[in-house]
């Protein structure tokens, strides 16, 4: 307790040398500080005299440079005597240095600054009108220029400048005056804080001798009682420091003022890791805290003084986490019981604390878990059931009481028992964990029929799973619960309603099927004998008018045909979207060609026009474009009577591999009622029996039109008023094709001549049991001189072949009796192995019927009825002709769709009757013609409007010696529509038309006229 209290006294003594030195240091630096700024600002009112001195001068330079300036330019104006030239470039380039120092030095003075602007505009007008006289008695001459100099602009001029430049040296001078008296203050100020500071320093210092000499006195007085105390004080401090240093707890002694007495190296490291202060004896304790807590210590201090001990718990962030304390603080008395301190031992309870509150937060989260998977699964409407291994019962939800009709703590009776062991489950564990160490098995489920308490049986879904805690340990078997007896029921209704449908698909599809052939092949027949007939050269006219009409009812009792069928197959989900390439301006282009004719008949105006941005090559199904197109089209024409029928293409929008086309039919026809628009769309409807009874129609065109707009992801709109027209807008979506290498050539382009080639030599297979069809084809194979062997079924084929016979080229039918096409076809192919061409014939429209006959084998099919041109394509793609002449020959569907006839007539040019004349024309015909035509092809793309209908012009012209009607009628359509196109690329597909048939036409033109001149020549 003594030494304790020899260690308080030592502070508070040390506490006024302190204050005394402080106190010393802190005068010596004021003089310190008072000297430096004198000296500071003596040297900065020396720069500003300095400063001031040469702005004067600056000043008077300017006006001394004026002056020069002034003199130089009135010795040119008088004198005219360039050696005056030098000097007043001279002036000027001295004045404008001078200006820039001026304005460096006035640059921190706002008064000077703007005397100085004053002055410089004032030079510069100076400067200016000098500059401005000796031009003017360079340009207009001496009188001119003494005119001007005789006002007093110029004197006005030096005036101001004069005036301003008296004003910034007086400011100057009255500165300079000011620095110097400031200069005299700083001079005197600093004299008297050196007195000072020597007076003070001599004080001081006889101070320090008599303190110095009274405390030798004091110690050598102090000496003989200090060294008796001192053995026992040090043996005393020895054993107090080894206890406080060996001591866990962290100690800590203040003094009444909060002055640090003493502190162990425990407490040193607490202080300094959670406050960051080196912390010592002497120090004040109060600054380790903020005003908050200073009054939670001041609280604390004030109840040990008063005698109490006080236990506080604190936690202190320390290098290695958060430490949790408990200090206790109590009084320190010395001998007389007084209160001379506060001593404060703290000791770390972290890990006590870290594990009450470990246990407190798992035993908060195992109630919480607890509470919401209990929640979860009262709320699940799936029951569950958890056992532990023993097989008690731990938790059941409500869904598992309401499925067993059990009340809350009721358990299952023994009936399901069975259902609830979980023997097979644990078992499994036990064995995986035998083999495998740390696998866990899967969940186990099946299906079993349980039986309730009240006789109801159902169709459960049971799943076991087993159940392991946070260290992997199993602790129980979790069972779910499915009642999955109304899904078994649903699927057994599923099943019968899918294999009904199934057959019902199969009976629509045998239905379609059977129609298409047994519709088609009679019109196969028909169709066929009228066009072999056309085809002969001794018809009558009244004959070919005949049979003219039985050709067109033919044509559409087909189309009605391909319309039903059409319909049930889009009803039947059976009719496919193609994506194919093609040329979009070819499609438009051939499928309004169908309709010119027919409209030209009516007076009838049919205009087409597309979007030059939409894409021209796309991806999609041409083949129902000109479907759609052509049922929107051939109603335009039927029911308008005059005025015109429009064909529009829009490119709505485009991305990369997209193209949004929008399509408008519109015409000035008969119109709908507004009150039928709603229903034209329908099967079988028309706006009323006297429009069908007029016009005709079965009323399936729009409703097919509809359908097919819809597979292809489009919508379709129309818009009508009575008696003044129709519009019926609809829009597809088409992807860009970016590869055109395989284009297709869509069916409703215009007719092509073809040329009828030689197949002499080369034998045919008809397999067919129709007997008209065999007719059919036989004849039109003679026309290409082409041997034919007739087969009523497959059967007969296949003995044919096994025979030894030969062929070049198969035609198949499907349907026959005894055996039908595809089994004939897939024994030729695999049984055979014959590799003879086999092109089926088939009257079937269903697209998986032909996808079929390629799979087992066939090379090509043709579609019943077939045209002389599938004919022809299908026997050049497959067989090689003879070199013989060949032969021009027509196609019997032409455009508008009239009666076979030759294509050309060169009837006028052999009007001319001179052969030498004829020879001429025949050769500039053949060589210009296709030049002519290419360059309008050039001027089309290239989209020269004038230069294009000069070339159509020029062409028509050429075609009145040798006259090609198709050629002729393309030409006269092109130069009537070409002013109202924007882009003429749209005629395009036409001229290469028009190429093709100079290729095909020119060999047989040239034949006929050199055949003639040959008989002309013979004859005379």
């Amino acid at each position: 307790m003594l030494t304790i209290q020899k260690l308080l006294s030592a502070a508070k003594e040390n506490q006024r040398v302190f204050v005394g030195i402080t106190s010393g240091l802190f005068l010596f630096f004021a003089l310190i500080f008072g000297i430096s700024y004198n000296l500071k600002r003596e040297s900065e009112i020396s720069r500003w005299v300095l400063q001031a001195q040469e702005e004067i001068y600056q000043i008077e330079k300017t006006i001394s440079l004026m002056k020069d300036y002034e003199t130089s330019s009135r010795g040119y104006l008088l004198t005219g005597q360039d050696s005056y030239e030098k000097p007043l470039k001279d002036a000027a380039s001295h004045l404008d240095v001078v200006i820039q120092e001026l304005e460096q030095m006035a640059a921190d003075n706002e008064i000077q600054k703007k005397n100085l602007d004053s002055l410089v505009f004032y030079l510069r007008k100076k400067a200016a009108f000098s500059t401005k006289i000796i031009e003017i008695k360079r340009r207009q001459g001496h009188e001119a220029a003494m005119q001007i100099f005789r006002t007093d602009i110029g004197m006005k001029y030096m005036d101001k400048i004069r005036h301003h430049a008296d004003i910034m040296h007086a400011h100057a001078r009255a500165e300079l005056a000011q620095q110097k008296k400031e200069s005299k203050v700083a001079v005197r100020m600093t004299n008297r804080f050196l007195t000072v500071g020597v007076i003070f320093f001599g004080i001081l210092l006889l101070y320090a001798i008599w303190k110095s000499l009274q405390q030798e006195k004091e110690k050598r007085f102090a000496a003989i009682q200090r060294k008796a105390a001192e053995e026992k004080l040090k043996e005393s401090e020895k054993n107090m420091q080894a206890i406080l240093s060996s001591s866990q707890e962290a100690i800590y002694l203040l003094d009444l003022n909060y002055r640090v007495v003493l502190l162990n190296d425990h407490s040193h490291s607490i202080i300094q890791q959670a406050y960051g202060v080196d912390c010592k004896p002497g120090d004040d304790f109060r600054m380790l805290f903020d005003d908050d807590q200073l009054e939670k210590i001041a609280i604390i201090y004030n109840q040990v003084l008063e005698g109490k001990k006080i236990d506080v718990e604190r936690t202190f962030p320390l290098a290695d986490g958060e430490a949790y304390y408990v200090s206790t603080y109590f009084p320190v008395r010395d001998t007389d019981g007084t209160i001379i301190g506060v001593c404060c031992a703290s000791k770390n309870i972290t890990q006590r604390k870290l594990s009450e509150e470990a246990v407190r937060i798992a035993n908060a989260e195992k109630e919480e878990y607890q509470s919401r998977f209990k929640a979860i699964l009262d709320c699940s409407p799936q029951p569950v059931l958890i056992k532990d291994t023993e097989g008690q019962h731990i938790f059941s939800n409500k869904a598992f009481h309401q499925l067993f009709d059990l009340g809350e703590s009721e358990e299952p009776n023994y009936s399901l028992q069975a259902v609830l062991d979980d023997t097979m489950v644990l078992a499994e564990v036990e064995a995986t964990y035998d083999a495998n160490g740390n696998s866990k098995p899967s969940s186990k489920a099946w299906q079993q029929q349980v039986v309730l308490h009240n006789g109801q049986v159902l169709e459960m879904e049971i799943v076991k799973f087993p159940l392991y805690d946070r260290q992997q340990q199993l602790f129980g078997v979790c069972t779910l619960f499915k009642d999955i007896t109304e899904q078994i029921k649903h699927q057994q209704q599923l099943v019968e309603a899918r294999e009904n449908a199934e057959q019902a698909e199969r009976l629509q599809e045998q239905f379609l099927a059977n129609m298409s052939h047994e519709l088609r092949t009679p019109m196969n027949g028909i169709i066929g004998m009228v066009n072999l007939l056309l085809t002969s050269s001794s018809l009558q006219p009244d004959q070919k008018g005949r049979l003219q009409v039985i050709k067109h009812s033919s044509d559409t009792l087909l189309n009605l045909i391909n319309d039903i069928l059409d319909l049930s197959k889009i009803k039947a989900g059976m009719l496919t979207i193609e994506k194919l390439t093609f040329d979009f301006n070819d499609t438009i282009a051939g499928t309004a060609m169908l309709f010119r004719e027919r409209a030209r008949e009516k007076g009838i105006k049919l205009a087409v026009s597309a979007d030059p941005f939409i894409p021209r090559f796309l991806t999609g199904d041409p083949h129902r474009l000109n479907q759609i197109l052509n049922n929107l089209l051939s109603n335009a024409v039927k029911f308008t009577e005059k005025g015109f029928v429009r064909l529009e293409a829009t490119l709505l929008s485009e991305t990369e591999d997209q193209a949004i086309v929008e399509f408008t039919v519109s015409d000035s026809g008969i119109g709908i009622d507004t009150s039928k628009l709603e229903t034209i769309f329908d099967n079988f409807t028309q706006e009323s029996t006297d429009i069908s009874s007029k016009y005709g129609g079965t009323g399936l065109g729009l409703a097919i039109t509809k359908r097919l707009i819809e597979l292809q992801g489009g919508e379709i709109t129309v818009e009508s008023v009575k008696d003044k027209g129709t519009t019926f807008t609809f829009t597809i979506n088409y992807g860009i094709a970016h590869d055109t290498s395989n284009v297709v050539v869509t069916n409703n382009q215009a007719a092509t001549a073809f040329v009828k080639k030689n197949y002499s030599g080369k034998r045919a297979l008809i397999v067919e049991d129709n007997e008209i069809n065999q007719a059919v084809l036989t004849s039109s194979l003679n026309q290409y001189k082409m041997e034919s062997v007739v087969a009523n079924n497959g059967q007969e084929a296949v003995d044919l072949l096994q025979a030894g016979e030969r062929f070049d080229i198969i035609f198949m039918d499907l349907r026959m009796p005894v055996m039908n096409g595809f089994q004939a076809t897939a024994y030729i192919r695999q049984t055979l192995q014959n590799q003879t061409p086999i092109v089926v014939l088939t009257a079937s429209v269903l697209r998986n019927e032909r996808d079929r006959c390629l799979e087992i084998g066939a090379s090509d099919y043709m579609a019943k009825p077939f045209s002389i041109n599938d004919l022809a394509k299908t026997l050049e793609r497959f067989i090689s002709e003879q070199t013989e002449p060949a032969t021009i020959a027509t196609p019997v569907e032409t455009i508008a769709g009239s009666p076979a006839e030759k294509p050309y007539s060169i009837a006028s040019l052999l009007q001319l009757k001179n052969p030498d004349f004829i020879k001429k024309i025949l050769a500039l015909f053949t060589s210009n013609l296709p030049e002519y035509l290419q360059e309008l092809k050039d001027l089309a793309s290239a989209n020269h409007k004038t230069e294009f209908l000069e070339k159509a012009h020029k062409i028509k012209g050429s075609l009145s010696a040798i006259q090609i009607n198709e050629l002729y009628q393309l030409i006269l359509l092109m130069e009537e529509e070409a002013p109202e196109q924007e882009n003429l690329a749209v005629f395009e597909p036409q001229i290469d038309r028009c190429l093709a048939l100079c290729t095909a036409l020119m060999p047989a033109i040239t034949t006929e006229v050199e055949a003639h001149l040959s008989l002309t020549e013979t004859d005379a």
